[in-house]
């Protein structure tokens, strides 16, 4: 497929709790391709890790079958660490464009 405006969601397969932390980076998302990076906080080299992805024209979409979703753009400035999930001030305030009941983010 081809987007005009790529949204791209990924998220890492952890295996086992003893694996090494990851998160994945996303960049060069166009058209009909992207690049993920696998990032360890540390910075550990040589992670293999399986990752999840999931891509959508930015929009929203409700099929009427119970599948309802939003798909945007979000530039982040900020990151937080744990512990720190509780300082609202350090994050970014999302405003969706359509209305849930039960939102899972």
């Amino acid at each position: 497929n081809t987007f005009n405006s790529m949204v791209v969601v990924t998220t890492p397969v952890l295996a086992s709790k003893t694996d090494l932390a990851v998160l994945t980076r996303v960049r060069e998302a166009s058209g009909g391709s992207f690049q993920i990076k696998l990032q360890n906080p540390g910075g550990a080299n040589g992670l293999t890790r399986t990752v999840h992805y999931m891509v959508a024209e930015e929009g929203v979409y409700n099929n009427g079958s119970g599948v309802h979703f939003e798909a945007q753009k979000v530039v982040s400035t900020g990151t937080t660490r744990k512990g720190f999930w509780d300082n609202y001030a350090s994050m970014e305030q999302i405003i969706l464009q359509d209305s849930f009941s039960d939102p899972v983010v």
